[in-house]
């Protein structure tokens, strides 16, 4: 077999987009100067899906009802140098065997706990996370094989390398945060004047979706309605038509639905929001919605929970409410303060100094250090 110029990393992601992906992606980009990666994701555990091209252009498509020979065979003849699970989801009753017979090294990088709960944030029923009180009592199962043969467990977010550090006792987690490309303005703030009597407009960003806050939102819009509070609540992101119906109907709030990346900002620009609100009900391990937050400079109403405390540390015109005092009343008794305080209120953070430190600039810096060795000596000639 000829040797390769560069070595290739096969990621193993899962099917349902979203942050997961738009991480995975801006990932590959990062190492792209370096190396070359190969998309594989499963779906319902039945089919296998691999793609040079991105997630989601699959080339090539195989049964695994029907055993795992034709797609091994596949995966080897792309010479594939190291492997990064970064979601199982869809694969998760083949990986395991998949990862021995290919005998690659492999990393995990954790961007949410789907390898100890049915539900990716550990959210119950309503979506509400059940709680660090609650984790702390329950017996977990015996960490799987699969995470302890990783050569190396990557959290992508300080908080959430500390949760995974109960959950994986004794394991070693290096903490990362996530490497975004054009983060200099994330703690710039455009403030705009709100006149007496005028309307607040607030931008609801992202998935619409219980998690995310939805029963808060339908419950603050319909009490800012009976109790004349001059706000409106924009929603912009992915969501059903039904839903969309739904909402309309039950909130007097507008739904906008999805949206492309590339004409985000524009349509910001066009809404013209006075602020952005951010409700989530479980521990996010990034935000990608956040992200888009802070570039479009918005000031800003959060739960304190997840990843959301450490990435806005000292950022202005930032307000988060602790998880536990999280509900519909405390959200709503904030957006009047903020609207009667025409969004000059000091800012309120939360302290993150338990949290481990993160090794500084891990993905774009020190991520293929593993790699690079025989990166080298391609380059050389020597291998």
């Amino acid at each position: 077999m000829p040797t390769k110029p560069r070595p290739t990393i096969l990621f193993i992601v899962h099917a349902w987009g979203g942050g997961t992906i738009r991480f995975a992606v801006e990932l590959a980009a990062a190492v792209a100067k370096q190396a070359d990666v190969v998309w594989a994701w499963g779906v319902e555990n039945k089919t296998l899906h691999v793609s040079r091209r991105g997630p989601y252009y699959s080339e090539q498509e195989f049964d695994l009802t029907a055993g795992l020979n034709a797609s091994l065979q596949a995966l080897r003849a792309l010479q594939c140098d190291r492997v990064a699970l970064i979601e199982t989801i869809g694969l998760q009753d083949h990986i395991g065997p998949l990862l021995a017979r290919l005998g690659l090294r492999y990393d995990v990088i954790f961007t949410d706990y789907h390898y100890f709960s049915p539900t990716p944030h550990f959210e119950d029923a309503t979506g509400r996370f059940a709680g660090d009180a609650a984790l702390a009592k329950r017996d977990f199962d015996e960490v799987s094989p699969l995470l302890r043969g990783a050569e190396r467990r990557i959290a992508i977010s300080r908080d959430l390398s500390w949760r995974l550090a109960r959950l994986m006792p004794g394991m070693r987690i290096v903490t990362a945060q996530v490497s975004e490309p054009d983060r200099s303005a994330d703690n710039t703030v455009k403030r705009l004047p709100l006149r007496d009597g005028g309307t607040m407009r607030v931008l609801v960003l992202g998935l619409v979706h219980p998690a995310k806050g939805l029963a808060t939102i339908s419950d603050v819009a319909r009490r800012a309605e009976r109790e004349k509070l001059p706000i409106e609540v924009i929603s912009l992101g992915a969501c059903s038509p039904e839903l969309a119906d739904g909402l309309r109907r039950l909130a007097p709030m507008r739904v906008l639905g999805g949206y492309a990346q590339e004409d985000l900002a524009r349509i910001v620009v066009k809404l013209n929001p006075h602020m952005a609100w951010l409700p989530f009900t479980v521990p996010e391990t990034h935000s990608y919605a956040l992200s888009d937050i802070m570039r479009a400079g918005l000031p800003l109403l959060a739960t304190g929970i997840g990843a959301v405390p450490e990435r806005v540390v000292g950022r202005p015109a930032t307000w988060l409410i602790p998880f536990e005092q999280s509900n519909a009343d405390r959200h709503y008794d904030w957006l009047l303060r903020l609207y009667r305080e025409r969004l000059q209120t000091p800012p309120a953070h939360l302290p993150v100094d338990h949290l481990p430190a993160a090794v500084k600039e891990f993905f774009p810096k020190k991520y293929l250090k593993p790699l690079q060795p025989g990166l080298l000596a391609r380059l050389l000639g020597r291998v």
